[in-house]
């Protein structure tokens, strides 16, 4: 998540300075918690609006060189747009990220209530991407690409200009981290805290001439200079935000599969597609006595203390609701309780407890002495710290309710991509509520998933958990008649048992015969996200024309769960082994690496279509 462009002038401790005010902090964030929980639990009738988060990587091309590099540019780009958004109308932020090559953009303000505000989306992309052209130096150019394929190797970064940096990171890719204050500071105190080198090591895709087995990045920068596209969904009130949290927490790594884009890392092809786990083991800051610690609860599958993992509990009421840290995780026993004891449901006070039970990483030095429990400071920069793959979030002030950050997907290559990820993940968001669909399934499957998720090719030749049921109830709301709910939804109040199924039987329904309808679904089969939401759509008040636009979004979701449309890591890959200067040896030279982001730069302009990607 992006830094505000204001936190610039802000300055934190260092993690040793930090030492005699981390427990007061834990403590102070705890008592922060109960207020704001005493006062926003019952906060309700917020609009169903919605909200993205876009990352793009900067980069410059030398054309008489035919070579490619890394833009460090952010600060400058930064300040461009500072004087550009004062006389110019737009209708998004810039942000800067935690790599000098990198920009986050939002929607400002954010999209909806109603379904139309999901025509805007692509528009507003974009028009993001030009603005930020315009922005730019010559041969510069801003793809929403996940990872660039050479970060890491000798001459991989044209830097814009010498960075004056006080305090400067010694190692690995830290002269690349954001000049931005609070980006500093955060990599400098992970570093100290951890107190152990970073390794990750990364299976390298096995070619004819391949020579090596595995790939070890050696910087928490590998994991925080990635790009991802995330969707934030407003709920209603609480209840409704933990019923969407668990929704989308079994939904996460099927979107990771669908969205993968990450083929390789340091010149090499990896043998995964997606960035998800050096994103999880390069923002890892356990000490070796918490790694321990992770050995003896291994039989439970639990990463102990890691900030990124996949949410570790269900929030939703109710005894049917599993967890994965219920009873077993050490030393949240206690404050779970005292949470429980100001009526906090149980799930829910776990859920935090989980949370405080870690370290803060950053610190101003103008809130060193613990503040009071009115300001929620220590609370919100302890809680935002730690990066689930699904995030709630709390209210802030009295425009935004409680919500549901959706964070697993990778940036698409293009904005039609993205504007389709972005609607298919409200659009299901509205056809589960209108299905009462429930896809539960025990937690430690929905971590199997995101082990299975970030293979490569995982949309083709990975099987997925997966589970149903719906009982039709808020059909009723949109206008169907209720004594027709079977012919309309397939559905009779029917449950499946959790099974192992393709992406496409996810997506697209396990019917096999072409002329069955909804009308006659097969017994004990789901009827797919896709065909629900056509639903969903034919009972909506959108005009047909409208209907038509969104049915371009879902129609390539559909291909691409089938894999008649290829993923961008898949579509990359095979750029990269065709190329010319390829020897079968899983290495990205600097010329095919030119040529493909060449290719991806004329495609994101609309210069050109992929057969395999369109």
């Amino acid at each position: 998540m992006g830094a505000s462009i204001d936190e610039d002038s802000k300055t934190y401790l260092t993690w040793e300075e930090m030492q005699p005010f981390i427990q007061p902090a834990r403590e102070m964030a705890f008592k922060q918690l109960v207020l704001l929980w005493q006062k926003c639990k019952d906060l309700d009738d917020f609009l169903p609006l919605w909200g993205d988060e876009v990352e793009y990587t900067l980069v410059r091309f030398d054309h008489e060189e035919r070579k490619v590099t890394l833009s460090a540019s952010q600060q400058q780009i930064l300040e461009r747009w500072r004087g550009y958004e004062k006389t110019q109308p737009h209708s998004f932020e810039l942000h800067p990220e935690a790599m000098q090559y990198m920009i986050e953009m939002i929607a400002a303000p954010p999209f909806g209530p109603g379904l139309l505000g999901m025509l805007e989306v692509e528009k507003n992309l974009e028009e993001r991407r030009k603005t930020l052209q315009a922005l730019l130096g010559p041969g510069e150019f801003a793809l929403t690409l996940p990872v660039f394929p050479l970060l890491g190797t000798a001459g991989s970064v044209t830097p814009s200009k010498i960075p004056s940096i006080d305090k400067p990171l010694s190692a690995g890719l830290g002269h690349l981290v954001s000049e931005y204050e609070r980006w500093r500071a955060m990599a400098e105190n992970m570093k100290s805290r951890r107190g152990r080198p970073f390794e990750m090591s990364i299976p390298v895709f096995q070619d004819t001439e391949t020579q090596q087995n595995a790939l070890l990045l050696d910087d928490f920068g590998y994991a925080s200079g990635g790009c991802a596209l995330q969707v934030t969904l407003q709920a209603k009130n609480l209840d409704e935000a933990c019923q969407l949290h668990d929704q989308m927490s079994v939904l996460g790594p099927l979107m990771l599969a669908m969205t993968a884009a990450t083929p390789g890392y340091q010149g090499f092809l990896a043998n995964t597609d997606t960035r998800w786990d050096v994103f999880r083991l390069g923002l890892d800051d356990r000490t070796s006595d918490e790694l321990l610690q992770m050995e003896k609860l291994e039989q439970h599958e639990i990463d102990v203390k890691i900030r990124v993992s996949t949410s570790p509990i269900y929030l939703s009421a109710g005894d049917n609701i599993r967890t994965l840290y219920q009873s077993y995780l050490p030393g949240l026993s206690e404050v779970q309780e005292e949470l429980e004891n100001v009526g906090m449901d149980k799930n829910l006070a776990c859920h935090f407890a989980q949370f405080l039970q870690y370290d803060p990483l950053l610190l101003e030095s103008d809130h060193v002495e613990a503040d009071g429990p009115e300001d929620t400071y220590h609370f919100r920069s302890l809680y935002r710290s730690i990066c689930p793959h699904i995030r709630l979030k709390v209210p802030e002030g009295s425009h935004a309710g409680w919500r549901v950050e959706f964070r697993p997907m990778e940036a698409q290559l293009t904005d039609f991509e993205n504007a389709a990820f972005i609607v298919f993940t409200v659009l299901l968001r509205h056809t589960m509520e209108f299905f009462n669909l429930s896809i539960y399934i025990p937690m430690r499957l929905v971590v199997e998933n995101m082990h299975a998720a970030v293979k490569q090719n995982a949309v083709l030749h990975e099987r997925f958990w997966f589970s149903w049921q719906s009982n039709d109830t808020s059909i009723n709301g949109f206008g169907v008649d209720p004594r027709d709910q079977k012919d309309r939804s397939g559905f009779s109040k029917q449950q499946s048992t959790v099974q192992q199924l393709s992406m496409a039987e996810i997506f697209c329904g396990s019917r096999t015969d072409t002329h069955d309808d909804l009308s006659s679904p097969k017994e004990d089969s789901f009827q797919g996200f896709i065909p629900l939401i056509e639903v969903f759509l034919a009972n909506s008040p959108l005009s047909a024309e409208e209907r038509a636009v969104l049915m371009t979004y879902i129609t390539f979701i559909g291909k691409r769960a089938s894999g008649e449309l290829w993923t961008d890591a898949r579509w990359m890959r095979h750029v990269i082994r065709s190329h010319r200067s390829y020897r079968h040896d899983s290495v990205v030279t600097s010329e095919a690496c030119y040529d493909l982001l060449h290719r991806i730069k004329d495609i994101s302009q609309g210069e050109l279509k992929v057969p395999e990607l369109f």
